[in-house]
């Protein structure tokens, strides 16, 4: 007898899993790129990139710089405000880019600074209540730095 073949749960996770990659769009600024989730874009204006989604009340504004020299751990640590809280060290491990993160209670918002060889990424993360943590989480875990390739 031929009857269709049931189809388990991880199956059907697997093809979901795929579909929602495929929709992800690619936000990329300067050597850098993002993954978005569905609903979520990006725009640059007066310098800054903002990430937001209309659905979501978090947004994410990523400013950056060149440097003359290789970006040191203590070249990071001096653009740290005095009094930062929750300060903390952190890697990227998909891409290598690692940082400092803190908690600016004056202006209330979540902040990092990372850096690529030269290059000093600025983050600021704005409104993110925590039905938000987890997909501003994920957007900033897909920073990658795009390999420069040479024709």
């Amino acid at each position: 007898r031929d009857q269709p073949r049931s189809r388990g749960l991880g199956d059907v996770y697997k093809r979901q899993n795929g579909a929602r990659q495929s929709q992800r769009a690619h936000y990329t600024f300067g050597p850098f790129c993002l993954s978005l989730p569905p609903g979520w874009t990006g725009a640059f204006k007066d310098g800054v990139h903002t990430i937001a989604s209309d659905a979501h009340d978090a947004a994410i504004q990523i400013s950056g710089f060149e440097r003359d020299a290789p970006v040191t751990t203590s070249d990071l640590y001096g653009m740290v405000p005095e009094g930062a809280d929750k300060l903390g060290r952190f890697t990227l491990s998909s891409s290598g880019l690692d940082g400092f993160s803190w908690y600016d209670a004056k202006l209330e918002i979540d902040m990092q600074v990372m850096r690529a060889g030269t290059s000093v990424l600025a983050i600021s993360i704005i409104g993110s209540g925590e039905e938000d943590k987890d997909v501003v989480a994920e957007i900033l875990g897909s920073l990658a730095l795009i390999e420069e390739t040479t024709a």
